[in-house]
């Protein structure tokens, strides 16, 4: 039995035991390879032993990589240059993407190599819960987050209407009204003076008016109301 313990594991091995919740063949990963299991590339991908175990879900085997895993270490990338941040994002998993914020804030910063954010990755699809937390804690820092800088606050914008989450959209609009909009002729949004544009149906459950009076709702072509400014969305390659 001890031959088996200290035998070399492969990275296959490691693997199924990181989908499956077998927490002793992940311990003795842990031990054989010590700080380097936090850097291993367990997939084709690139993907590490943390992303793979979110990918498995088994929240016992997550909390214990995390918890062992230098802070500055749960910024390794992935070959798509993706973070462990990009993958609870890509997954709705709230409850892991606190243990990651919380124990290194700069991953909510960390762009793929397409320039894709976590909080784009979530809006882009469609995770209201996660969006809506990745939002909050960025937004506490708002001298350093990207969510409100330049290109990444204009991304932002456009995937929080692209999935309707109009109430974060008023708000990276209220905090940074200079963002730039470019055009784009399939997405249209409606900055109204009055809450009266709000009635759009799919829409009045999120609906939030800032202290300015200004509201941001979706709008069909053909359309009339009351316009403050119209702004174009381009949706983004």
């Amino acid at each position: 039995m001890k031959a088996v313990e200290d035998a070399r594991i492969g990275l296959q091995q490691v693997y199924d035991a990181l989908i499956l919740g077998k927490e002793r063949v992940v311990d003795r990963f842990l031990r054989q390879y010590k700080t380097s299991a936090f850097t291993e590339r367990i997939t084709a991908s690139g993907e590490t032993a943390l992303m793979v175990a979110i990918k498995g879900g088994h929240g016992h085997i997550i909390k214990k990589l995390v918890s062992l895993t230098p802070p500055e270490l749960l910024a390794f990338k992935e070959d798509f240059g993706n973070t462990a941040l990009h993958v609870v994002a890509e997954l709705d998993n709230v409850k892991t993407a606190q243990l990651l914020v919380n124990k290194n804030h700069e991953l909510l910063n960390i762009c793929n190599r397409r320039e894709i954010l976590p909080i784009h990755l979530a809006a882009m699809r469609g995770h209201r819960e996660m969006t809506s937390y990745l939002f909050s804690v960025g937004m506490k820092d708002e001298i350093h987050s990207s969510l409100l800088k330049d290109a990444d606050g204009e991304k932002l914008m456009f995937d929080l209407v692209a999935a309707r989450f109009c109430d974060l959209a008023l708000q990276l609009f209220y905090h940074n009204p200079e963002l730039k909009m470019a055009t784009d002729p399939i997405t249209e949004v409606v900055v109204t003076e009055n809450q009266t544009v709000a009635q759009v149906p799919s829409f009045a459950a999120t609906q939030t008016v800032a202290p300015t009076g200004h509201a941001i709702v979706p709008v069909n072509h053909g359309e009339k109301h009351e316009k403050f400014n119209r702004l174009n969305f381009k949706r983004w390659q």
